[in-house]
């Protein structure tokens, strides 16, 4: 398990490589760079509340966190295209303690509150 890993779109309509971008920039692995190669269970771990792995989430391309979040609410394991969704809703309906390891950024790559409230 990586100390850190980066979350949001791999890619968005200005910059095929905004994922690995925002991993270069704050330091965090990508899912890509997951040793385990099961990013599902990587992200369950992360999300543990005795986890100690910080998570750092691009919203660059993501118009509306919550709303994308909603749509996989109850879903175990997300589908083809789906994944940044299920990685918001996975944080969304994570503990307190969890949701205090995530540091949010906004598309200029500067640090926001969560869109969760909290």
């Amino acid at each position: 398990m990586p100390p850190s890993i980066a979350l949001g779109f791999a890619e968005t309509a200005d910059n095929p490589f905004a994922l690995a971008d925002f991993a270069d920039r704050t330091g965090a692995k990508m899912y890509r760079d997951w040793s385990d190669g099961n990013w599902t269970s990587t992200l369950k771990e992360a999300n543990d509340p005795k986890s100690t792995v910080q998570i750092h989430f691009n919203l660059e391309g993501i118009d509306d966190p919550v709303g994308l979040a909603r749509s996989m609410d109850g879903v175990a394991s997300p589908s083809g295209g789906d994944y940044t969704a299920w990685e918001l809703s996975q944080i969304k309906n994570a503990p307190a303690s969890v949701q205090a390891r995530v540091t949010w950024y906004d598309e200029y790559g500067d640090v926001v509150s969560s869109p969760f409230g909290g």
